[in-house]
This record gives C-alpha cells, sequence and structure tokens, in this order.
C-alpha cells in the first residue's frame, strides 16, 4: 500500500488500484469495491479508457463475491461496452488486453447467470468469452 501514497494521480495509479483491488477479490471484496471504486473515479478523471473499463470489471468481482449480483451484472456490462468501445480504433499493442479483459469479463457474468440458475445465459456467456480470450480458441 505503501506504493499507493507515493503514486502521482495518473494511469499508474489506476493500474496499481485495480492489481491491488483484483488480488483481494476473493479475500476482501469490500476492500476490492473501494479500490475498485477509487481507481473508476481516476481514470474517469484522467480519461483513461482502459483503467475504466478495468476498474468496472474489478468491482464486478468484488460485488460478485458480496453476493450483489445486479450491481456486479451492470459493472461487467460497463467494462464490456468499454472494451468494445475501444476495440474499434485501439492501438494493436493493446488489442489483446483489450480482448483478454472484455472475455474475461463476459466469463464472469456467465458465473453470475449460472449463481442465479440461468444456465443457458450463463452458457452462452462462457461461449461468448471463449471467442474472446487471444490463444483459448487456438
Amino acid at each position: 500500500m505503501n506504493v499507493l501514497k507515493t503514486a502521482g494521480e495518473d494511469t499508474a495509479k489506476v493500474n496499481i488500484l485495480n492489481a491491488l483491488a483484483n488480488a483481494l477479490a476473493g479475500i476482501n471484496p469490500d476492500t476490492t469495491v473501494s479500490l475498485s471504486t477509487e481507481a473508476l473515479d481516476l481514470a474517469t478523471k484522467v480519461n483513461f479508457k482502459l483503467g475504466i473499463a478495468e476498474a468496472h470489471s474489478t468491482m464486478g468481482m468484488g460485488l460478485f463475491y458480496l453476493g450483489r449480483y445486479k450491481e456486479a451484472l451492470k459493472n461487467y456490462e460497463d467494462a464490456i461496452k468499454g472494451y468494445n468501445e475501444m476495440s474499434v480504433s485501439a492501438n494493436p499493442s493493446i488489442k489483446s488486453k483489450i480482448l483478454l479483459g472484455k472475455g474475461w469479463a463476459i466469463m464472469r457474468l456467465g458465473l453470475i447467470h449460472n449463481n442465479q440458475g440461468n444456465y443457458t445465459e450463463g452458457f452462452r456467456n462462457y461461449l461468448c468469452s471463449i471467442e474472446n480470450i487471444p490463444g483459448i480458441n487456438g
């Protein structure tokens, strides 16, 4: 956490916040939601679109672990929307990161649908995620 104290208000700090939030998702989902909210606010402030999408996805994980499925779904949908918008004009150097993020967000939508008993939609999400994660489908 000392890294956060010395980090500037920039994309590097957004990346640190998202990485910490991601690492804590299954251990301390409340902290995940708090850190990803901070990342989302800062990413929005500095117009860091990838950071915004990643913050939504990470926040979705924390909310999922808290059983707040409706909010988690909304965050994953916002993440996917952001990834889709970026992929249209993405620099090839980050295209795979965008596709990977989108694939994981779609897969996590499937987890929520399965937990809610909507197995058909969950299965559709799983299939769609495979199409989006680079290298997973051959």
